[in-house]
C-alpha cells in the first residue's frame, strides 16, 4: 500500500511539472508572437566614400582590409576632388554596385541598422537619370565604425524599389491615454476612446481625426518617471499589404511625476490595413 501511494505522488508530480513546462512553453510562444510585430532596431552613422571608381563588378560586399578594397576600387582625383579617407585600424567599409549602364545612375543610402540579431541591414535606393554618351558603373561604398563589424554573409544588403511609398500622417495633439495598448490600429472612434481621450487642460484643441476618412495608428511605451517622447520617422507602404511605422524614442531629464508616453497619428482610408499583423512597428535607436 505504501509503494502505491510513493507511485501516485511521483506521478503526480510528473505530471504537474509537465503542465508548468507546457504551460510556460505555451506562455513564451505567446509572447514571441505579441513581439513579432515590433522590431528594435539600431540606427548606425556611416560616411559615404567620395572620388573614387571601381575596376570590376563587385563579388563581395565587405571590406576590412585596404588591400581587398584596392582590387575593386581606384582613387580618382581626377573628379575634382580628394578621396575619402578611410581608417582602416577603425573603419570597415561596405559596398554595392550595380550592372554598367548609360544611364546616367545613383545608388543612394536609405539607412544602416542593426536589427540585433547580430546582422546589419543596409538600405539604399537606385535613381535612374537620362541617357549618356558614355557607360558608367554606379556603386556606392559607405565607411562604418569597427565597433559594428560583422562578418560578410551577416550584412543584409535591402534595395528599396521605388513602389515603397511614403505616406503622409498627422500626429494627434492634446490627449492622454487611459491604459497601456493592446492593439495598435483603430478605424472606430468607439474603440479609440477606450484608450484615449481628449485633453483640452493641455492648452489647445485635440486634433479632430475624420473617421470616415481616416484611421489611427498608436505606439506607447511602459510607464516613467523621465520626459519621454516618442518621435514619428516614416510611414511608408511598402505594397505588400503592409504599413511600416518607424518611430524613435527620446528620453529627458527626471521628472517629479509619472507620465505614460505614446503617440498617435491619422492617416487617409486608402491605406487602411484589415489586420492589426499588417502593421509593422519598427523602433529606431
Amino acid at each position: 500500500m505504501k509503494k502505491i501511494v510513493q507511485l501516485s505522488v511521483l506521478l503526480s508530480m510528473f505530471l504537474l511539472s509537465c503542465s508548468s513546462d507546457d504551460f510556460t512553453k505555451t506562455e513564451t510562444e505567446k509572447k514571441g508572437e505579441f513581439s513579432k510585430s515590433t522590431k528594435d532596431v539600431e540606427s548606425i552613422s556611416f560616411n559615404v566614400l567620395e572620388n573614387y571608381f571601381n575596376y570590376e563588378d563587385l563579388d563581395v560586399n565587405l571590406f576590412d582590409y585596404e588591400e581587398d578594397f584596392s582590387e575593386y576600387f581606384g582613387e580618382a582625383g581626377y573628379m575634382g576632388g580628394t578621396p575619402t579617407v578611410v581608417d582602416w585600424s577603425r573603419e570597415f567599409v561596405i559596398a554595392v554596385d550595380e550592372p554598367e549602364t548609360y544611364y546616367d545612375t545613383k545608388i543612394v543610402p536609405v539607412s544602416l541598422e542593426n536589427n540585433n540579431e547580430g546582422q546589419l541591414v543596409f538600405t539604399y535606393k537606385v535613381v535612374k537619370g537620362g541617357l549618356r554618351s558614355n557607360s558608367i558603373k554606379p556603386f556606392i561604398a559607405i565607411s562604418v565604425d569597427m565597433q559594428y563589424y560583422v562578418f560578410e554573409d551577416d550584412v543584409l544588403l535591402v534595395k528599396k524599389e521605388d513602389n515603397q511609398t511614403n505616406v503622409s500622417f498627422n500626429v494627434l495633439e492634446n490627449y492622454f491615454n487611459y491604459e497601456d495598448l493592446d492593439v495598435n490600429l483603430f478605424n472606430y472612434e468607439e474603440d479609440f476612446s477606450e484608450y484615449f481621450g481628449g485633453a483640452a487642460y493641455m492648452g489647445g484643441t485635440p486634433t479632430i481625426v475624420d473617421w470616415s476618412r481616416e484611421f489611427v495608428i498608436a505606439v506607447d511605451e511602459p510607464e516613467t518617471y523621465y520626459d519621454t517622447k516618442i518621435v514619428p520617422v516614416s510611414l511608408e507602404n511598402n505594397n505588400e499589404g503592409q504599413l511600416e511605422f518607424r518611430y524613435k524614442v527620446v528620453k529627458g531629464e527626471l521628472r517629479s511625476y509619472s507620465i505614460k508616453p505614446f503617440i498617435a497619428i491619422s492617416v487617409n482610408m486608402q491605406y487602411y490595413l484589415f489586420e492589426d499583423d499588417d502593421l509593422i512597428l519598427i523602433k529606431q535607436n
